[in-house]
């Protein structure tokens, strides 16, 4: 039963900082045009390790 618990536990925070970070890039206000590249960058990335 605990190790069920922390499963649960970590599933639970990984989920809460994946959305943290989603709404960190999505309230990030005036973003300069290289920040934008480099999310794009980023996000292509990122892309391609889930990918293959």
């Amino acid at each position: 039963m605990a190790d069920r618990f922390q499963l649960k536990a970590e599933a639970v925070v990984a989920a809460q900082k994946a959305f943290l970070d989603t709404c960190r890039e999505e309230l990030s206000c005036n973003a300069r045009w290289y920040q934008i590249l480099r999310k794009r960058k980023k996000k292509r990335f990122l892309r391609q390790l889930t990918v293959g």
